[in-house]
């Protein structure tokens, strides 16, 4: 079973690791994070090893249990962001910062807003091509040339 779990879907299954913020020195520039910088700590185990960094998936996850009451993530996170919904998690290349809003709908918690705040190097610039019936009726400037 093993072997063909890892050939089906090698990155599986993704798993975060929290705790509550402590000083730490990352893993990739030796950068010291201080706990007061962030709200808990976190890594990512996906394909038999630690991630490198925080995946994007695995922040807003993180970033939404963490703002449900009872679950172990929540039990970590500073008292700061349980009211914000703003938080900063370590992880072992850095801080990435997430703002998730949850709302209980009757039986039901919904997840209203999961928004990242992230920095990285320009992967791309060019143009977006529209369909003239998207553009507005006074859009001469818009027109694709």
């Amino acid at each position: 079973m093993g072997k063909k779990a890892d050939a089906e879907s090698p990155s599986d299954p993704f798993s975060a690791f929290v705790s509550r913020a402590s000083n730490y020195f990352t893993g990739v520039t030796g950068e010291e994070i201080k706990a007061e910088t962030i709200d808990l700590r976190s890594m990512m185990w996906a394909a038999h090893q630690v991630h490198r960094a925080y995946p994007v998936t695995g922040t807003v996850c993180t970033g939404t249990a963490a703002m449900i009451e009872g679950t172990i993530v929540n039990e970590v996170l500073s008292e700061r962001a349980k009211k914000t919904g703003i938080m900063w998690i370590g992880h072992p290349a850095g801080r990435i910062d997430v703002e998730v809003k949850v709302e209980r709908e009757g039986k039901l918690l919904v997840l209203k807003k999961a928004v990242l705040f992230r920095t990285a190097r320009r992967i791309m610039e060019g143009y977006v091509y529209l369909k003239p019936w998207t553009l507005p009726k006074n859009a001469d400037q818009m027109k694709s040339r």
